[in-house]
């Protein structure tokens, strides 16, 4: 969960619309820009697709716990997983 403002928390996945659209991107911009980051999670291998997607909702720390593994463990696969956007030009979409 993460906090939208001084009364609201909200998952972290949800705010996906909002980040995307911060520079005042047309609908059809912000349309666009998820496909692209759709098709990025989709070439990814399922282990860090499976990781990708619990980001939207889970800490790493909580990730690493539930997997049993480092918490370096999982912030490499961040690693990873940031570069392979960065590839395709969507760095600046990275939180």
């Amino acid at each position: 969960m993460v906090k939208v403002d001084d009364h609201k928390e909200v998952e972290r996945g949800s705010t996906f619309d909002v980040q995307m659209n911060r520079a005042g991107r047309s609908p059809e911009e912000v349309h666009l820009l998820a496909l692209d980051v759709h098709t990025v999670l989709a070439s990814l291998p399922r282990r860090l697709r499976k990781i990708a997607e619990r980001l939207k909702t889970e800490t790493v720390s909580d990730i690493a716990r539930r997997a049993g593994v480092s918490r370096k463990q999982i912030y490499l696969s961040v690693w990873e997983i940031r570069r392979r956007f960065e590839e395709t030009g969507l760095r600046a979409y990275l939180c």
